[in-house]
């Protein structure tokens, strides 16, 4: 049955009302880094990058994945996405993050990034995280549809927390996947082995401002506590 003009009309502007503003509720999970058995990923590396300048260089100590080279040869990205993620990137190092580079037979696969407190503001979601020495705060998590099947995503993770809990950087990772996702929580809860800590919700408006809702999280006692008056603007 064709759909009325008055129904094509109300399912149009609720999909633009939803991009212009929307509440989002977050789950906020938690795991010890503890090691967990992985079963072994054929053509599967893992490598930690902290530094970026233009190219990506070698820290004292560190391997260098060539994380800009690989992203920037990815046949998956737009040349607009190249731009913003090599931004965000150099952003994210200067202020101490590290990102773990998933390749598979050479090629970028996955990656994930890590940020050791003790105050995280992140911008997309708007959460605020009080982090206690020992605590470490994974975002970003993201690997290519093309090779999902490949659990490289998950593979990532449980090679960063083993390497954050080898190098004594943490013994608990938080995290925040958004309640409607089911793949994300599926990984999280069932492949990863991450249990929720608290429910937070949060503002988002045209895809540029986020803030956590004041007295949203449940229970109140977790790693998003109150929200600073001023929080800094630094995108995560």
């Amino acid at each position: 049955m064709q759909a009325s003009r008055t129904d094509v009309l109300r399912t149009t502007a609720h999909k633009v009302r939803g991009r212009v503003a929307c509440v989002n509720v977050f789950d906020v999970l938690a795991r010890s880094t503890a090691p967990r058995p992985v079963a072994p990923r054929p053509g599967l590396a893992v490598v930690r990058e902290t530094a970026l300048d233009g190219l990506l260089r070698d820290a004292p100590g560190e391997r260098s994945g060539r994380l800009v080279t690989l992203v920037g040869r990815s046949a998956l990205l737009s040349r607009a996405q190249l731009r913003s993620r090599r931004r965000r990137h150099r952003a994210r190092f200067a202020r101490g993050d590290v990102a773990y580079v998933a390749t598979l037979d050479g090629e970028l696969a996955a990656w994930a990034w890590v940020a050791l407190g003790p105050h995280v503001d992140c911008r997309w979601s708007g959460l605020h995280f009080e982090l206690d020495p020992g605590d470490a705060y994974l975002y970003d998590l993201w690997s290519f549809p093309v090779v999902r099947s490949s659990g490289a995503g998950a593979f990532v993770v449980e090679e960063m927390l083993r390497d954050l809990r080898e190098r004594g950087l943490a013994d608990r990772a938080f995290g925040y996947v958004l309640r409607g996702n089911r793949a994300s929580q599926v990984m999280h809860r069932l492949v990863l082995g991450f249990s929720q800590v608290q429910e937070v919700r949060g503002v988002r408006v045209m895809s540029h401002w986020a803030w956590q809702v004041p007295d949203s999280a449940v229970p109140p006692e977790g790693p998003c506590g109150p929200v600073p008056a001023r929080l800094p603007q630094v995108p995560a």
